[in-house]
């Protein structure tokens, strides 16, 4: 169901300035006339290391004008088409999917200068459940300005300058857009982690790719609004509140707008009729859980009562949260949601799902049972390929491989089973033989870890890099892990739904 009425009239008037001037044209088809040949999607890796300059992006991450193919009023396609952000040797989480993107994305070359920062949108790509843009942000000395304000005062000085370059953004310096589509605002509450998927183009220039998950339904054309963030605060009146944008902490206006047509997508899709359902004792409020060209997402209503200042935050009338159930596809198969993921808008939970296989028409819901109080305990695995992290009883992660060097431990882990409520939560250290920590405590000030989920194979990499003047973890021969207590699966209060 859209909240968007026809305002088609309206929208072509938005979107309709003048003409693209010649020079534009030009420098567009000169821009595209020199992009490589496709090339297939690299696995993702995480970039955890200081990142060569992206030369190939420089050629073509090309400065344009606002006034570009969004300007002339059309609406724009998602097409067969290559994205200038996949075309360097740096690595994002996205790229595995980076074939699905470029099947389905507009160039829209969008710009805007305000306050002496640039704000640029290349490329998007959006169907039902997901919007994504990829582009640029661009200021004179970034890369320094960037360092100096995230340098810490602690006598950690950032690990004494040898933190990579995405470190050194401390998240809160980079564009995380949101889009609005007529009175919805999508991007506002979401909590999935895009802190890897940026890099230097050069010293003024850093490229972005921003996921944003759509929780209802958009309508096949539209007009869009993008922001590159969205704060609020009291108004100068005291009468209500403003809302204002910022980049490298100036205030400033980098407002972009587009038209979209996602018609092409729309053969792809598939949704389940959005229902309460009844598991046993408990009720599950599914409002979407929709599979389509770009990923499949589920949103679920949790009925909270209260808020933040209002008491306890509490489920009511026996509704549960989506993490109280697994999710089998019609082909037997596990899914399991992205880490981290999970966000919420108002009451709705968002989740990100990894694809499941064409072919899949019905999903089966099974209520997870778990024994006792489900207190977490430690345990120990060998660190070596084919190790079993067993989280709970029927499900967990095995080693498929992994990289142990003096200050990096790279593992690159396949869930199986059930996903279990807590499965998300990962936490991993790399012990002796003797079950203590391969580092001291204060190599361990000197650590960052991470980790995120492939968005083609559900595989999850975590990483742990020590920037430390002497190299470590020689002795790590083990993993510590949490371990979860039992789980049984409710088949009998399981509940299939068609997706059609």
């Amino acid at each position: 169901m859209t909240r968007y009425g026809n305002e088609k009239e309206k929208m072509r008037s938005l979107l309709d300035p003048g003409p693209v001037p010649e020079i534009v044209e030009m420098r567009l088809r000169e821009a595209y006339a020199a992009l490589p040949e496709r090339r297939p999607a690299r696995p993702a890796r995480p970039r955890l290391r200081v990142l060569r300059t992206a030369l190939a992006a420089a050629a073509l991450c090309v400065a344009l004008p606002v006034t570009v193919l969004a300007a002339t009023g059309e609406l724009l396609p998602m097409i067969e088409g290559a994205i200038a952000f996949f075309r360097t040797d740096a690595a994002t989480t996205l790229d595995s999917i980076q074939n699905t993107f470029e099947a389905y994305n507009a160039a829209v070359a969008l710009e805007k200068t305000d306050a002496g920062v640039t704000f640029t949108v290349d490329n998007i790509s959006v169907d039902d459940n997901f919007i994504n843009l990829f582009g640029r942000m661009q200021a004179t000395g970034l890369r320094g300005k960037l360092q100096e304000a995230n340098t810490a005062g602690d006598g950690n000085a950032l690990f004494d300058g040898q933190m990579p370059d995405r470190w050194a953004f401390a998240y809160n310096d980079m564009p995380r857009p949101v889009v609005r589509v007529g009175d919805a605002v999508y991007g506002l509450d979401n909590s999935l982690n895009d802190s890897l998927n940026f890099y230097f183009q050069d010293d003024d220039t850093v490229c972005y790719a921003r996921r944003i998950l759509v929780n209802d339904t958009l309508p096949d054309s539209f007009a869009m609004q993008i922001l590159p963030s969205y704060a609020t605060r009291p108004a100068a009146d005291g009468a209500g509140a403003e809302k204002y944008q910022t980049l490298l902490g100036t205030e400033g206006d980098w407002t972009l707008e587009c038209g979209v047509d996602i018609t092409s997508t729309r053969g792809a899709v598939k949704n389940a009729e959005p229902q309460v359902l009844t598991l046993g004792e408990s009720k599950l409020d599914l409002k979407k859980f929709s599979v389509s060209p770009l990923g499949a997402v589920a949103v679920v209503d949790e009925h909270f009562t209260g808020g933040i200042g209002e008491g306890d935050v509490v489920q009511k009338d026996g509704y549960t949260s989506l993490e109280q159930y697994a999710v089998r596809d019609s082909a037997g198969n596990w899914m399991y949601w992205m880490r981290p993921s999970g966000w919420t808008v108002g009451e709705e939970s968002l989740y990100e799902f990894v694809k499941p296989a064409d072919g899949v028409d019905s999903l089966t819901f099974v209520p997870v049972l778990y024994s006792g109080t489900a207190q977490a305990q430690e345990a120990l695995a060998p660190l070596e390929q084919g190790a079993k992290l067993e989280v709970t009883n029927l499900s967990g992660y095995t080693v498929e491989s992994f990289v142990l060097d003096g200050r990096r431990l790279e593992l690159t882990l396949a869930p199986y089973g059930p996903q279990a409520y807590g499965m998300v939560g990962l936490e991993i250290e790399p012990c002796g033989a003797d079950g203590s920590p391969a580092y001291d405590e204060e190599q361990a000030r000197t650590c960052i870890v991470d980790s995120y989920t492939d968005h083609a194979t559900g595989n999850v990499v975590y990483t742990m890099d020590f920037y430390h003047d002497e190299p470590l973890l020689s002795s790590a021969v083990q993993l510590r892990y949490t371990k979860l207590a039992d789980i049984a699966l409710d088949e009998a209060n399981a509940v299939t739904v068609p997706l059609a």
